[in-house]
């Protein structure tokens, strides 16, 4: 059987060979001691997210032990982080073809597919893993996610038994109760809901609303207005558009409908922000002597020329973090960069201060819909505060406190955008949002399901669906199970507050 690896240069290698079920043996021990100082040697590149380095130094190791799956899997990667989801989609298949036994590689390749639209390669990869281990909650969650699994299926059947086993690891434990409240979803809430509360319950992690009253507070009271900063500097770095929003608000959405635009680009759920600011407000708080219930005191207590300096070196920061990765010779750099972190929300008056050129967009959807969402999604990490109901309730309120502190401290820089206005309103709602930073009007914003790049958020199914208002109104049928979080809010009133405002918002594009 003859292979081809496509090699960093766009070459091929070629292997003839016949297909091994595992890993060739290196039994030449000086050889084996090469191998895995050169392996250790990617990896640290790899680590480092040097991918270009990587590459260089896995080319050598690849054409040398093709049948080795290490080197194959961490190239496929760096292309895959780089930019170039052809190749490494090319890696990945090769590697399938070697190893067709292989679980792990059929379900790696199926989440791939999965994040660049492909959803029937995506199934066919993870019902070809079910084959090989049909007790795999991973590929069993992930295949209901792709094409769903009916209540009364085989697949459904299988979860539960494996939800129920003795000692079954606190992970899969997660994932089978997350999965099988998602398949009840439709035909019992209450069932469904039960399924989720018992994987939360499971899921490490917590919340401490009081440090978020601190925080809230702190920012009303410290941080003043950046309506007007000034004017930008010289435009060496594209202007930043920053997409805040509570996870599962529809953020993914308007940042795949902004990359429709031939002059946007995106860092994604970018940590820049918090990377270039958050040191720096711990060391100014200790330097300072203040209490870290204040956390936004040192503002106050600088005088205005250091005050200015840790503006500028927050800026100097979030545009070296921030910055794209290299662009093929001949493209055009972007005009502007969509960093869409939700949890930005609670730095955007800062931001605003540190990069008077940036715009902020803040999506609103319904409280019920985000916190049903919430609670019905297995976060591998973070979100501690969506463990339970009552303390998704508390951090809606308190980024909300956050977003209208920061309409009187941004003005005009800062746009909320309404969720339901943007599925229903597309082109209306889009035009203005492109107003907003500044730019033209292009039909492709319209046709966010096409986006080439792969899309890494819990969202990745939904966006491929196209705009469509799905999810609108998801929590009717949870009324009950959601008390728990209503009451949280702030009860009706607070809600019916919360969609008035919406409404007036959807009507002034």
């Amino acid at each position: 059987m003859v292979v081809e690896i496509p090699t960093a240069n766009g070459s091929s290698l070629m292997t003839k060979r016949q297909r091994p079920s595992a890993n060739t043996p290196i039994t030449d021990n000086a050889a084996l001691s090469l191998y895995a100082a050169d392996l250790a040697l990617a990896k640290s590149a790899f680590d480092a997210r040097a991918f270009r380095r990587a590459l260089v130094l896995l080319q050598p190791m690849i054409a040398e032990h093709p049948d080795q799956t290490a080197p194959l899997d961490m190239a496929a990667t760096c292309y895959w982080e780089l930019g170039n989801l052809a190749r490494a989609m090319e890696i990945m298949d090769v590697m399938v073809t070697l190893w067709p036994e292989n679980a792990a590689l059929l379900g790696k390749r199926a989440a791939r597919h999965l994040s660049i639209g492909q959803k029937q390669d995506a199934a066919r990869d993870f019902r070809a893993a079910l084959q090989l281990t049909p007790n795999n909650l991973q590929f069993l969650s992930a295949l209901e996610r792709v094409e769903g699994i009916a209540p009364n299926s085989a697949e459904a059947k299988t979860i539960e038994r494996l939800a129920a086993r003795p000692g079954l690891p606190a992970p899969e434990f997660v994932t089978a109760q997350n999965t099988l409240g998602r398949i009840k979803f439709t035909s019992d809430p209450a069932a469904a809901m039960a399924h989720f509360l018992a994987s939360k319950d499971a899921t490490p992690g917590s919340y401490a609303p009081a440090s978020f009253d601190a925080l809230v507070a702190s920012h009303i009271k410290h941080l003043p207005a950046a309506v007007d900063a000034g004017p930008p500097p010289p435009r060496d770095h594209p202007i930043p558009v920053f997409i805040t929003s509570l996870p599962r608000s529809g953020s993914t959405l308007l940042e795949s409908m902004a990359l429709g635009h031939s002059d946007i680009a995106t860092v994604g759920e970018s940590m820049a922000l918090t990377q270039a600011s958050a040191g720096l407000k711990a060391a100014l708080q200790q330097q300072l002597s203040l209490s870290g219930h204040d956390p936004w005191a040192w503002w106050g207590a600088l005088p205005d020329g250091p005050r200015q300096q840790v503006l500028d070196r927050i800026a100097l920061l979030y545009r070296e973090n921030s910055s794209l990765p290299p662009q093929s010779p001949g493209a055009s750099r972007p005009h502007w960069v969509v960093d869409k972190m939700p949890g930005n929300v609670f730095d955007m008056a800062l931001a605003g201060l540190a990069l008077p050129e940036a715009r902020f967009v803040f999506v609103r959807r319904h409280p019920l819909d985000v916190g049903l969402s919430l609670i019905s999604n297995a976060f591998r990490t973070g979100h501690g505060f969506s463990k339970q109901l009552n303390w998704i309730g508390h951090y809606i309120r308190a980024n909300y406190a956050v977003v209208d502190d920061c309409v009187a401290k941004l003005g005009p820089r800062l746009r909320q955008q309404s969720y339901r206005a943007l599925v229903q309103q597309p082109e209306v709602q889009m035009r203005a949002v492109l107003d907003h930073i500044g730019a033209d009007w292009q039909t492709s914003c319209l046709s966010p399901e096409t986006r080439s790049d792969a899309v890494r958020t819990a969202s990745v199914v939904q966006l491929r669906a196209g705009i469509n208002q799905k999810g609108l109104e998801k929590w009717r049928p949870f009324e009950a199970e959601l008390a728990p979080l209503i009451e949280a809010l702030g009860g009706w009133d607070w809600i019916h507050a919360w969609e008035a405002a919406d409404a007036k918002i959807a009507a002034t594009p």
